[in-house]
C-alpha cells in the first residue's frame, strides 16, 4: 500500500510530488503559518517555450527539461520546503519561513538550464513569480496571486525582451 500510496502523490516524470499532495500541503502550511503567525511564501514557475523544445527536438526532449529542471528545483529547496510539478511545465514551490532573499537564491541556483540531446545542447529559462500568504485568503486565493505574480513577471519579460538568466 505504502508505494500506491507514493505513486499517487508523485509526479512520475520528475519525482516531484503532485498537484494532489500538493494540495494537502498546502492546506497544513497555510493552518500551520495562521497558528505560529509566521510567513509562508508560494512560488509558482513555468518552462519558457516547452512547445517550441517538444515542436523542434521531440517531446523525449521536453520531457528531459521538465526531469531536469524538476531536479534541479528539488536540490535548490531547503527541506522544509515543497516543490511541485503541477501540470505540464507549470512547477509551484511551498517556502515556509522564507525571507525574500531566499526566494531570489532558489532562482539563483536555477540559472543555466540545459539538456543534451543526441550531439546538442539545448538551453532553456523559466518565469517565476511569488506572494506570500495573507492572513484570511484560501489556498485557491493564495495560488491565484502567486499565478499572477508570474503572469506579471512573463508580460514585464515579453515588454521588455531583455534576457533573463
Amino acid at each position: 500500500a505504502e508505494a500506491y500510496l507514493k505513486l499517487a502523490m508523485q509526479d512520475p516524470l520528475t519525482g516531484l510530488h503532485n498537484r494532489r499532495y500538493a494540495q494537502d500541503r498546502l492546506v497544513a502550511e497555510i493552518a500551520r503559518a495562521q497558528r505560529q503567525k509566521t510567513s509562508l511564501t508560494v512560488l509558482m514557475m513555468d518552462l519558457d517555450d516547452l512547445k517550441l523544445i517538444n515542436d523542434r527536438w521531440g517531446h523525449a526532449a521536453g520531457d528531459l527539461a521538465l526531469k531536469t529542471f524538476g531536479e534541479r528545483l528539488g536540490k535548490a529547496i531547503r527541506g522544509s520546503d515543497l516543490a511541485v510539478r503541477i501540470d505540464g511545465d507549470e512547477f509551484v514551490v511551498l517556502l515556509p519561513e522564507c525571507d525574500p532573499q531566499k526566494v531570489q537564491h532558489v532562482l539563483d541556483r536555477l540559472a543555466g538550464l540545459e539538456v543534451q540531446v543526441e550531439a546538442q545542447k539545448i538551453s532553456f529559462r523559466f518565469s517565476a513569480g511569488w506572494t506570500d500568504y495573507q492572513p484570511g485568503e484560501t489556498p485557491e486565493q493564495l495560488l491565484e496571486r502567486a499565478d499572477h505574480a508570474l503572469y506579471i513577471q512573463k508580460q514585464d519579460r515579453k515588454n521588455s525582451q531583455v534576457p533573463v538568466a
